[in-house]
């Protein structure tokens, strides 16, 4: 006989039995972590790809702009376009007045 007054094999079948259960509800447990953890996953790979997206048309925005900033930029007049106007409209103000004080002298 063993200790206690039990046989030795079934202390060995009990402690087997203790494992065998302790290390399935183990498993459960894990297997339950690994899920919430492949679902946080799945849901930021969701975000990453949404803030891709989101990203990729900001930049199709962005080149929309560019181009259409360019179009303005190439039709615009300049600085010195609106200085060599405003000249030539002086000039023709100041023809046409001694134009017309002549008239009247």
């Amino acid at each position: 006989m063993g200790t206690g007054g039990r046989e030795p094999a079934a202390s060995v079948v009990g402690f087997l039995i203790g494992l065998a259960g302790s290390s399935a509800l183990g498993y459960y447990f894990l297997l339950g972590d690994q899920q919430q953890a492949d679902r946080r996953l799945a849901k930021d790979l969701q975000r990453v790809t949404e803030a891709t997206q989101q990203v990729l048309e900001y930049a199709q925005q962005i080149e929309g702009l560019k181009r259409q900033l360019q179009q303005v930029q190439a039709t615009s007049a300049t600085k010195d376009d609106l200085d060599r106007v405003r000249t030539e409209i002086v000039s023709a103000q100041v023809w046409r007045h001694r134009a017309v004080a002549a008239g009247c002298a």
